[in-house]
């Protein structure tokens, strides 16, 4: 059929054929798939991490390391002693939207789209690998999620197999209205603040969440003294606050090493409960209370579920009725199984 024919006779109807421009797909597909950055840290870490689980299964003894400009606003991603990427994998897998070299349902970024969530948190991304199973050592830098561009080899960083990625975050702010009290008017006074989209203390967060049950072991590097802008409630005034200070540290954790790292020392008891089966794993611990022995302290937002140990978003809805001085009402939080 020619390309100029835009009606396709089908039986006794007359078919206008839908055509796509490749370029706006693209651009969608990129910006339209992860509306959240905190999903596109999840999915990056994620291909690392299949990348040097693989490698561990070469005899290697592969780390991640996560790095934070604080000042440049800069993210990097490597694996080192990992997989790296050849050039083939690359053009058959990375820059082919839909196509992912992850077969395995045990391991996250099985869909192939994990690379290109980048837009969410910058406009570009540099890319350097050293890849294990040929010996090509080359980069690129991907721009807007739609193409890419070579790196001159004399200006590659990349010394040990592995994959380095590094993205300068979005500088975007957004308003935030806040209301505060003042005695002497009687009543609220609403302000207009800014803030960046990709906060700091957000992000280190976010790091750490996505990457808590790791299995490479993982280090957060941050490299200067990570500050945030602070507005006070009562004027004008904004002051830069210190929410990290520059350090290296390990992220990773078993569960057990998390919850006895974050358990109550208080509690008279505690009984642990595991269960390592084929297709789940269930950890949990149930306190008990040192003022009555039978006083058992349930909680259920201290629950987590996770898939391939990353952090997902509960969808099942639950309506809890929350109860006031004069009435009642309902709010509708995510339930996750085996709640309680």
């Amino acid at each position: 059929m020619n390309e100029q024919n835009l009606l396709v006779a089908e039986g006794n109807d007359d078919v206008i054929q839908v055509r796509l421009k490749d370029e706006a797909v693209i651009k969608y597909l990129s910006e339209g798939i992860y509306t959240s950055w905190k999903s596109a840290v999840r999915e990056l870490f994620a291909n690392e991490l299949t990348a040097a689980l693989t490698a561990r299964e070469a005899d290697a003894k592969p780390t991640i390391e996560i790095t934070l400009d604080p000042e440049k606003r800069e993210l990097t991603i490597q694996g080192i002693d990992s997989l790296g990427i050849t050039q083939e994998i690359f053009a058959d897998k990375l820059i082919y939207y839909g196509r992912s070299g992850n077969t395995s349902s045990k391991r996250p970024g099985m869909f192939g789209f994990g690379m290109k969530s980048f837009v969410t948190l910058g406009k570009s991304m540099r890319i350097e690998t050293y890849a294990r199973e040929t010996g090509e050592r080359y980069g690129v830098v991907g721009c807007e999620g739609t193409h890419f561009k070579r790196i001159p080899e004399e200006d590659l960083t990349i010394s040990q197999y592995g994959t380095k990625v590094s993205i300068l975050l979005r500088d975007d702010e957004r308003e935030v209205e806040e209301q505060t009290y003042e005695h002497a008017r009687g009543g609220y006074t609403t302000k207009i603040t800014k803030c960046k989209i990709i906060g700091l203390d957000e992000l280190i967060h976010t790091i750490e969440n996505v990457c808590r049950f790791s299995d490479i072991d993982t280090y957060l590097t941050i490299t200067s003294d990570a500050k945030i802008m602070t507005h006070s409630s009562y004027s004008n005034y904004s002051y830069a606050t210190t929410i990290a200070k520059a350090q290296r540290k390990k992220i990773n954790y078993t569960p057990r090493e998390y919850a006895a790292a974050k358990g109550n020392q208080t509690t008279a008891q505690c009984f642990e409960f595991e269960l390592d089966d084929p297709d789940f794993y269930f950890y949990g611990t149930l306190a008990v209370s040192g003022r009555d022995e039978h006083d058992v302290n349930v909680d259920s937002d201290n629950g987590e579920i996770r898939l391939l140990k990353m952090p997902i978003e509960a969808t099942i809805p639950l309506e809890v009725p929350i109860k006031y001085s004069n009435r009642e009402e309902k709010e509708t939080k995510p339930e996750y199984p085996m709640t309680w």
